[in-house]
Formats: C-alpha cells, structure tokens, sequence
C-alpha cells in the first residue's frame, strides 16, 4: 500500500515583512501540515498489515537550497525531508519512506512562479528561461521516474 503526498504550492511569492499570515498558515498547511497527518492516519489504518507499506513526499530543491521569496514554501519542504527522516526511522521493517525532489515540472505552480511581480521575487526572469528554453519536465516523466525509484 502507497501513500503519496504530492499536493504543494509555492504561494506566497514575496520577501518577508511583507507576507500576508493566513498566506503563510496555508503554504504550512498544505505543504508540511497536511502530509503529516495524512502519514499518521496512513500508518494508523494500517495496523497490522504484513505487506509493504510506502510513503512517498514530495518535496523540492528549495528544502536544500532556499530561494529568496519562498521563504514559507522553501521553510516547508525542509520540514517534511525532516518528517520523512523522523518517519524512516520509526516505521516497521516492512516499510519505507522516500522524499523525492522532482526537479523543474511544467505544472500551474511554475506558471504561478513565473507571473509573480519581479518586485516581489528576483529570480522570475530566470524561470521565465526555464520554460521558453524547454527546460521543464512533464508530469507524466516526472512520475514515471518516481515509480521507477521507488520502485511500484
């Protein structure tokens, strides 16, 4: 059984001092909140089952290395490669847990990142390049080679 934590967004765009608090509450939320209580209620349900349980988050380069701006976004993804660490170590033999970065993804998120005002984020021009240079990967890939690592 697999529990995938994929749902993310990288709202708000903007330099601290001046983020909106319920903007931030639900880059958390969504980000790092809700895929913690998804895993809790995972395992919980699980039990006792004897088969292979998986857990898989995604998470993104920023955890690692932090972007100007995305100071909620970059904050959340490096708690849940901390949750996913706290959790691999707690888990039974029988399961495992992986934090993936997917990489640069064509999807609604980027198309966000590149609207965002440059007042408000310096690096939009270079995400801008990322598109029109082709650099973005499809969802499809992108899942394909998770299945792959993980292997399901």
């Amino acid at each position: 059984i697999t529990l995938f934590n994929n749902a993310g967004i990288v709202d708000p765009i903007a330099p601290v001092g001046s983020l909106d608090a319920a903007a931030i509450e639900k880059n958390i939320t969504i980000n790092l909140i809700a895929p913690m209580l998804l895993t809790n209620s995972f395992i919980e349900l699980a039990g006792d089952f004897k088969g292979k349980l998986k857990v898989i988050n995604i998470s993104s380069g920023v955890a690692e290395r932090p972007i100007a701006s995305w100071s909620a976004y970059s904050a959340a993804k490096a708690g849940l490669n901390n949750y996913s660490e706290c959790l691999a170590q707690e888990l039974p033999q029988n399961a495992e847990v992986y934090s993936c970065n997917p990489g640069l993804i064509d999807t609604e998120m980027q198309g966000n990142i590149r609207n965002a005002g440059g007042e408000n984020f310096s690096e939009v021009e270079r995400f801008k390049e990322f598109k029109k240079a082709g650099q973005l990967a499809t969802p499809a890939t992108v899942a394909k080679n998770i299945l792959k690592e993980t292997y399901i």
